[in-house]
């Protein structure tokens, strides 16, 4: 989520007709000054809520029960964002 606010304001920066070097100083000290408690309680949180699905998800199947899609889309959008957070801290 924070890497598409910094480039929100690189684009932003490049339409008002800054030079690129200058776009690309401001999104470096832009990620150097980011908290690292945003990422971690992003991951938290998320990994949480993405184990509870799992383990819902689980129970389900090992009861024999239907497991609804919208439970399997939401196991699968939060693997793809806790896959997104760790691409974006590269």
């Amino acid at each position: 989520m924070a890497q598409f606010k910094v480039e929100k304001v690189a684009q932003d920066l490049a339409a008002k007709g800054v030079d690129q070097a200058t776009v690309a100083e401001v999104k470096r000290t832009i990620i150097e000054n980011m908290k690292p408690e945003t990422i971690d309680k992003a991951v938290l949180f998320l990994g949480w809520a993405t184990v509870a699905l799992a383990v819902g998800s689980i129970i389900l199947a090992g009861l024999n029960k239907t497991v609804p899609e919208a439970l399997w889309s939401a196991l699968g959008a939060g693997i793809g964002g806790l896959a997104g957070i760790f691409m974006g801290k590269q």
